[in-house]
This record gives structure tokens, sequence and C-alpha cells, in this order.
């Protein structure tokens, strides 16, 4: 009986091994057969490579002698565009400073101010004018000279001290006190 028992050892073993290598045989053999069928693949293409290299060196031949014939110069030139050039944001010890409009309300430690800036040069808070005063001590009384320089319509300016970030709208109009009454 114990004979049995190494007769079956023996026979598991061998059968391992023989299937171990048998197995190890064919995969070699599929990954060769795979390794040859996409080095003859690439091989194909890269012919057509040469070819295709060819028929354009052709082709832009061709397209000079046109280009010769009809007197065209292929000079690039860069259109005109109309972008104003954009400067970063300038901080100031001295004050209030703009900033690029992506950079509005950036700190969550910042309050967000919006006023409203009117074409008669008259700068509102919730409808309530802002003098001279108030102006410099917020936004600076050199703030109307930088609409354009990032929006045609809208600034956006930090002050640090009071630690606020202000949003200027241009408003079409003028600005009339409203009555009293």
């Amino acid at each position: 009986m114990r004979d049995n028992g190494l007769y079956f050892v023996i026979g598991l073993v061998v059968g391992l091994v023989v299937g171990y290598e048998i197995a190890k045989t064919k995969s070699d053999k599929d990954k060769d057969e795979e390794v040859n069928a996409l080095e003859e693949y690439y091989k194909e293409k890269m012919e057509n490579v040469s070819d295709v290299e060819e028929e354009i060196k052709n082709t832009i031949s061709k397209a000079g002698e046109i280009a010769k014939q009809y007197k065209y110069d292929a000079t690039p030139s860069m259109p005109e565009t109309n972008i104003p050039e954009v400067k970063p944001s300038k901080k100031s010890d001295d004050g209030p400073y703009q900033i690029a409009p992506e950079l509005f309300g950036e700190f969550d430690d910042y309050e967000q101010i919006s006023l409203k800036y009117y074409e008669n040069g008259v700068l509102v808070d919730d409808e309530e004018i802002l003098d001279d005063i108030e102006i410099d001590d917020t936004v600076g009384l050199d703030y109307a000279e930088h609409f354009g320089e990032y929006e045609m319509d809208a600034l956006y300016i930090r002050n640090d001290e009071k630690r606020c970030d202000y949003e200027i709208l241009k408003e079409i109009g003028v600005f009339v006190e409203p009555d009293s009454d």
C-alpha cells in the first residue's frame, strides 16, 4: 500500500513536470509567432512610410513650382490682434492694487464687495455714492484708469489693509441720486 502512495506521488510529480514543459513550449511557440507577426507588420508599415515620404516630397516640389509660376510669396505673416497686454498684479505696500479677474475671491478671509461705476464718474456702493475719501481708502483714486487692462467693463482691486477684494462693474448711463421724499 505504501508503494501505491509512492507511485502516485512520483506519477504526480512527473505529470506536473511534463505538463509544465508542454505548456511552456506551447507558450514560447505562440510568443515567437506573435513577435514574428508584429515584426512583419511593422516592416511592411515602414516600407509604406518611405513611399509616403517620397510622395510628400514630390507634392511639395510641385506646390513650389506652382507658387513660383504665380509669383506667390509664402512668407508667413502674423494677423493683427487687438488683444490688450496682460499685466501681472502689482502688489503695493501703499494701498489698494489691481488684480487679475481670476484672483478675485482668492482668499476666503477677504470680503468680496461689488461696486458700480457710472459714465459720469460716480462710484456707488449699494446705491450710496462714495466720496473721494472713501474711494481713496477702499480702491484708490486712480482706479478708473485701469479699466480695459483685463476687461473692458470690469475691474478688480485688492485692498490688503481692509482685507477686501473689490469688483467694480461699469454701468451704462449716468447715476442719478434718488429723491429722498
